[in-house]
């Protein structure tokens, strides 16, 4: 493992990690239940204990103490969690998440008014803000036939002229019951602690 990676840095780990919260992630706690449920996925295998010492831990949302790690802490301080009266704060919580960079003024993302901090705060849209799941309203032209229908000879058999129309949109207002989603890979998010 580089641990050449500024402290609060975030990578990818293909390997397998031991369970080490069995708590949903409580980013989704008050919109998606069913989310929440089962975020928290059954995985085996003692590598979890070769990462620590490295000074890499899972993104799981777990409480850390500011005197432990405070170097950690102020690169993250409280967004993720925490009381600074108590001497915690929580590590990111990136379980069954999509990752997405900062817009920071790119205009990629069209909805950055709409995210919010992992508190709860709507008015933030910086690292660590939180999306709800969304699905585009869309159309599809079609040609729909009109006309009449002549029947005998086969040569003959129609005369339907096109007339455009538009499909409706028939999930308007509402979420599905799944998701819509990109091909995926489930992956754990690591952070460098110290």
């Amino acid at each position: 493992m580089n641990t050449a990676q500024p402290i609060g840095s975030v990578c990818l780990y293909l390997g397998d990690l031991a369970q080490v919260s069995q708590a949903p992630n409580p980013a989704w706690s008050s919109g998606d239940s069913a989310v929440a449920a089962s975020a928290a996925s059954r995985t085996d295998g003692p590598l979890r204990a070769l990462l620590e010492p490295l000074g890499w831990m899972p993104c799981d949302g777990r409480e850390m103490r500011i005197s432990r790690y405070p170097d950690l802490f102020a690169a993250l301080g409280c967004l993720y969690g925490g009381q600074y009266e108590r001497g915690i704060f929580n590590l990111p919580d990136l379980r069954g998440m999509f990752v997405r960079g900062v817009d920071d003024g790119a205009g990629v993302d069209p909805d950055r008014d709409q995210r919010r901090s992992p508190d709860g705060n709507p008015d933030y849209s910086g690292v660590g803000s939180l999306q709800w799941d969304a699905l585009q309203a869309h159309q599809h032209d079609y040609s729909e036939p009109t006309g009449s229908t002549v029947s005998g000879d086969a040569a003959q058999a129609c005369n339907l002229p096109a007339k455009p129309q538009k499909t409706t949109d028939p999930v308007t207002g509402r979420v599905s019951v799944h998701e819509t989603r990109p091909r995926n890979m489930a992956v754990h998010y690591i952070i460098r602690v110290e």
